[in-house]
């Protein structure tokens, strides 16, 4: 199935973790490069709608491990937090309008 719009996330970083380089590449091509300096959520265009499959990148220069933090018991490696908008889910789950 196609994506029918065009391609973009919301993207933040934790406080503690910035400032972050947030290094994008689409389909293995170097596309953008953002410095985050604030935890607050930006939304990041990564182009017009795909017209066939598109690969997508996120290499983020400073990450955190919760439970060496104590934090919680997660031992993921987290960086930023990323999703798709509009969010293909809720978009299905919406009553479509005649």
């Amino acid at each position: 199935a196609n994506y029918p719009f065009p391609l973009a996330v919301k993207l933040s970083v934790p406080q503690h973790t910035l400032p972050a380089t947030v290094t994008i590449t689409r389909n293995g091509t170097s596309f953008k490069r953002l410095e985050v300096t604030t935890p607050d959520e930006i939304v990041v265009d990564l182009g017009g709608r795909p017209t066939s499959h598109t690969e997508v990148r996120f290499q983020v220069s400073r990450s955190f491990v919760p439970k060496e933090l104590k934090m919680s018991k997660d031992k993921r490696r987290l960086a930023a937090r990323i999703a798709l908008t509009p969010d293909p889910a809720a978009t299905a789950a919406a009553p479509t309008q005649q």
